[in-house]
């Protein structure tokens, strides 16, 4: 798999994650909770893969800078969200609407990545580099899995 497709593969693996958190409520906050640490640990990987091997490649080229420095300040926000819903109590309504306000910022995160980054991303990098970034992500991502 090239990188494109393990990173929209990620996407689609948080979508069903938070699709599966709102078919819960307050009464199941065990499972709530279980599958937000789920959650929790796609996003940070995620963002880990993005930040160590995708976004330093298109640093390095005009055209997708701004927009890598963009995706960069929306990750600190999700991390800095994954931060205070672990502090709340999955039992807890403001933990209900933190998980809608990281949904949306997900989703926001997501749709730039899919529609503007990664059509610059393969504008400026060749079929090899692109197979490359993918070989490194899935190998730390191999290395992350229990």
């Amino acid at each position: 798999m090239d990188a494109f497709q393990i990173l929209a593969k990620d996407h689609r693996v948080v979508d069903q994650l938070f699709e599966r958190i709102e078919k819960t409520d307050n009464r199941g906050a065990n499972q709530r909770g279980q599958l937000y640490q789920k959650l929790h640990n796609e996003l940070e990987l995620h963002t880990q893969l993005e930040e160590k091997f995708f976004y330093p490649t298109l640093k390095e080229h005009n055209d997708t800078k701004e927009l890598v420095s963009k995706s960069l300040d929306e990750n600190s926000e999700i991390k800095q969200m994954l931060h205070e819903i672990r502090s709340l109590s999955a039992e807890d309504d403001q933990w209900s609407e933190m998980i809608n306000e990281l949904k949306m910022a997900v989703q926001h995160h997501v749709r730039q990545e899919e529609d503007q980054i990664f059509p610059a991303a393969r504008a400026k990098l060749d079929e090899a580099q692109i197979n490359e970034l993918g070989r490194r992500i899935q190998k730390m991502k191999e290395k992350a899995s229990p």
